[in-house]
């Protein structure tokens, strides 16, 4: 695995664990701030990660298809 690939699998396993602690603050807090921020900054940065993530992924396979035509 390149160092790209474990730099996707570190930052995905920490999103994951941002994801986790969201949920569980998310059944605690239940009221209209709460709404409000989860549509406002949670759903974008949920969207937004994941886009990241995939980018990365696949920034590793093409510098990966790229090292193995130049060698």
């Amino acid at each position: 695995m390149s160092r790209l690939g474990e730099i996707h699998d570190e930052l995905r396993a920490e999103w994951s664990r941002l994801q986790s602690c969201w949920q569980s603050t998310r059944e605690q807090w239940r009221d209209q701030v709460a709404e409000s921020f989860e549509r406002a900054r949670w759903q974008e940065w949920d969207q937004r990660a994941s886009d990241f993530l995939l980018a990365l992924k696949e920034l590793e396979e093409t510098t990966n298809r790229a090292l193995k035509e130049t060698r």
